[in-house]
């Protein structure tokens, strides 16, 4: 197969590049840091990937390789000076200065929680607790007066990792100082959990010293090391969790995928760690667009920041996640769990809504952002995700049912915001105005949706939705309307992958005479 740079190919090279020069960086790691090469070679790409991305998927084809031959400091995201081609880099004063900022309120949050934990704390080393670290959306599913619901979905083990006999601490700003039975709400939570610890005064002034000792030494040390600058604030929540560890008090830490590029130092093994950090994945669709070969070879690629992840176990969906995530992460524990979401089961689709005589085809939608936004945020994968691929995913189907008895739901995924493209959204509220399309609200549960009568889940390539339908044995598409994709995901025996327009109708032909059939 003859290798070729074109727009389908070019972010294999480009992160082919990318992992030479992340390997350039690991080599100038100082001696006094080789325990940390991990987590600096994941911060480095954490602060740089995407605004290279965005760089490159700005200039001309033919070029845009060539600012990683360019010796010299180029500025990315007013943070850094990198030199893409020898890996050397310079931290700016204002994000100096910001890290500097940042650890010092964190140490004055640690003294004012701590305190609070001494006077009024409640857990000890006979309790344990989860750290949900990350936020998990609960404002789109939950209120104030339905948040107990989310009590009753742990205890019925809805969510993987959480139990009832074990406190939950979760990141949330809309619910942040809110306590339902064993679950708390915090905006910063590895920090807030210290207030409801309890702490005998002597283990306040030792954590209290030990804190500040950590912010003089970072602070001397980092002041001409610019990769001990990098790991600031991770030594100073490694203070932390290594307290919190010391009491034994750490069940799991948890993240999801969407904190995949940012594991600090304290995930990594070392004598304090008797917990477990657990990763658990909301979503199938992690690896990026795989396009026909005789697009462009190689024509498969995943970002670098995959390499660098630090869990101890991955609660994953299927077993095709489970061999990629072994593949570029061999060391942890993983564990298939089946469909894993963070919705609200309880928020069940208003009874009647899908009708029981009609053929029903439910669209799961990905809503495209504006052009600009897109391209520099989808990279090669703009060639699906834009206005057109995205419209056609909807349109096809309308087109298709006109003069038959089919009813043609759309699930929409979230809100839409200001970032998502005017056309596609005036497209679907005309569609609903006008009838073609029968609207579920974004805050269902899907599962309630798939448990109706459903003929027919259409989805985008490669969205998770698929997945949950072949789980509970609902017919699943993935449509390609571009005939671009090739299918490098695993299929269930409910699932299918379309190609093209002229595919789908002749699918959803087949489909719709053994229905009538039936009748």
């Amino acid at each position: 197969m003859k290798i070729e740079f074109n727009s389908y190919t070019y972010l294999y090279f480009f992160n082919t590049r990318v992992e030479e020069l992340i390997e350039k960086v690991k080599n100038k790691i100082p001696e006094s840091l080789k325990e940390n090469t991990r987590r600096v070679q994941q911060k480095v790409l954490c602060l740089i990937y995407s605004d290279i991305l965005s760089k490159v998927s700005m200039l001309g084809m033919l070029q845009s390789l060539e600012i990683f031959n360019k010796d010299e400091l180029v500025s990315i995201n007013g943070k850094f000076k990198l030199n893409l081609f020898t890996g050397n880099f310079v931290i700016s004063l204002h994000y100096r200065f910001l890290l500097y900022i940042k650890s010092a309120f964190y140490i004055s949050i640690c003294f004012f929680e701590l305190c609070k934990g001494f006077v009024k704390g409640k857990l000890s080393e006979k309790d344990k607790i989860n750290i949900v670290l990350d936020d998990l959306g609960f404002e789109q599913f939950y209120n104030k007066n339905t948040i107990i619901e989310f009590n009753e979905n742990i205890k019925c083990g809805y969510y993987p990792v959480l139990t009832p006999e074990i406190y939950t601490i979760l990141k949330s700003k809309t619910f942040a100082g809110l306590k339902v039975n064993n679950v708390y709400f915090f905006k910063q939570p590895l920090l807030s959990v210290l207030s409801i610890v309890k702490w005998k005064l002597i283990e306040l002034f030792f954590f209290m010293g030990v804190l500040l000792f950590s912010f003089l030494k970072e602070l001397l040390l980092s002041f001409n090391n610019q990769y001990r600058l990098l790991l600031f604030d991770d030594k100073l929540m490694e203070v932390v969790v290594s307290m919190l560890a010391r009491k034994n008090i750490i069940k799991n830490l948890i993240i999801t995928n969407s904190s995949y590029c940012e594991q600090g130092t304290y995930f990594d093994k070392n004598r304090f760690k008797n917990f477990t950090t657990v990763m658990l994945w909301y979503s199938v669709n992690s690896k990026w667009f795989k396009y026909k070969k005789e697009l462009g070879f190689p024509n498969e690629t995943f970002t670098p920041l995959f390499k660098f992840m630090q869990l101890d176990e991955h609660y994953v969906w299927n077993n095709d996640q489970k061999d990629w995530i072994k593949k570029i992460n061999s060391d942890a524990n993983i564990r298939m769990f089946g469909p894993i979401l963070f919705d609200n089961p309880k928020q069940k689709i208003t009874s009647g809504l899908i009708e029981s005589k009609s053929f029903n085809l439910v669209i799961f939608d990905v809503a495209p952002l504006e052009d600009d936004a897109a391209r520099n945020i989808y990279a090669h994968s703009f060639r699906f995700y834009n206005l057109n691929a995205c419209l056609s995913i909807i349109q096809d189907p309308i087109t298709w049912s006109k003069g038959k008895k089919v009813k043609i739901y759309i699930k929409i995924k979230r809100q839409y915001s200001s970032h998502h493209h005017s056309e596609y959204i005036q497209f679907i509220e005309k569609c609903i105005k006008l009838g073609y399309l029968v609207n579920i609200d974004f805050s269902v549960s899907i599962s309630s949706v798939l448990k109706e009568k459903v003929d027919l889940l259409i989805c985008s390539p490669f969205t998770s939705v698929s997945v949950l339908g072949n789980f509970l044995q609902k017919k699943s598409i993935y449509y390609d309307p571009t005939k671009v994709l090739e299918c490098h995901y695993g299929l269930g025996n409910y699932q299918k992958f379309i190609s093209g327009r002229e595919n789908l109708i002749s699918y959803l032909d087949t489909l719709y005479e053994k229905s009538i059939k039936k009748v």
